[in-house]
């Protein structure tokens, strides 16, 4: 079997846009040889995987290292965030539209299964698609045809699917909110992403690997004996997204070329304990913005946390900010 280098530096930057946990396969402890090896025997396979972990650990990396090691590397990778499409939008983006469908739409527009024909396509947050769009889901994927908005005939697709969820998707089929037959079809072969705080050891390689990375834009830096035990000792809610993030502060802050425990600014892990105890409104709007980064910009994945609905954050979000 020929040798694929999926998981260098060069591959990352080949495939994976920053910013965000990029290189969140780069490490030694067993819990990520084990999802290295599951990737290299799903990619050349057919059939659906499901990558499932907290937000921040590199779900989607996994997917497109499927897609790189697979035979279908030459072909396009396209990603959706389920999270983050209107429910009135879903169907428009999955399977596409045709020329005077609807007011507004002046021109035939493909949906993400035809675009990713031949290719990989990646649903990441698809335990937030609305129930009512999980059949049609489902249904492409019994038959592997699809029909735009306003179109009489159906047209085959092509597209290998890959979805992420940082969610409980048996749970949720257990409660009625996700359909059993879509998740039995989605979780065909699955792989779990650690969080970084199973995998301590990986935590120096992974922020020496995240340093010289970042050093065209802030310079090279390293990490003092005092930094790296302050690594070591966090429990990184937002995983490898959140070192990234802690580091490129630090060496865009730092006054010389070694990050020390001062310049890291590591927050204790309770900064946002018991959130439900406060209304959103008394938490410092910073602190809120903080949390949002720290999940990406994903607002659903944030809400939850906070233990607010979506529509609740998304509407202090949008807010005006009192200089």
């Amino acid at each position: 079997m020929q040798a694929i280098k999926l998981f260098s530096r060069e591959a990352s930057v080949v495939h994976q846009p920053p910013p965000g946990p990029a290189d969140a396969l780069v490490g030694v402890s067993a819990r990520i040889r084990l999802v290295r090896g599951d990737l290299e025997r799903f990619a050349g396979l057919r059939v659906p995987v499901l990558v499932e972990g907290e937000t921040g650990t590199g779900k989607e990396l996994a997917a497109r290292a499927l897609h790189a090691a697979s035979p279908r590397a030459s072909g396009p990778f396209v990603a959706v965030n389920c999270g983050a499409l209107a429910p009135t939008m879903v169907e428009d983006v999955l399977f596409g539209h045709e020329r005077g469908s609807f007011t507004g739409a002046g021109t035939s527009h493909r949906g993400v299964f035809e675009r990713a024909g031949g290719g990989t396509l990646f649903l990441d947050e698809v335990g937030e698609l609305p129930a009512c769009h999980q059949a049609s889901l489902l249904r492409v994927l019994d038959n592997g045809r699809v029909s735009r908005i306003g179109s009489e005939r159906e047209e085959a697709v092509d597209a290998r699917l890959v979805t992420a969820t940082n969610r409980d998707l048996r749970r949720m089929v257990d409660a009625g909110s996700f359909r059993a037959d879509l998740y039995h079809r989605l979780a065909t072969l699955k792989v779990a992403m650690p969080p970084l705080r199973d995998r301590k050891e990986d935590v120096a390689p992974l922020a020496r690997h995240f340093l010289a990375a970042m050093a065209d834009d802030v310079g090279p830096h390293e990490l003092s004996d005092g930094a790296l035990a302050a690594l070591a000792a966090h429990t990184w809610p937002g995983n490898a997204r959140e070192l990234r993030n802690v580091l490129y502060r630090a060496a865009a802050m730092s006054g010389g070329c070694v990050i020390t425990e001062a310049d890291l600014e590591i927050e204790p892990p309770q900064r946002l304990a018991a959130p439900a105890r406060f209304r959103l409104e008394e938490l410092p709007d910073s602190r809120v913005r903080e949390l949002v980064s720290r999940h990406g910009n994903n607002v659903a994945s944030a809400a939850r946390e906070l233990g607010v609905p979506r529509s609740t954050l998304r509407d202090h979000l949008r807010r005006p900010r009192v200089a």
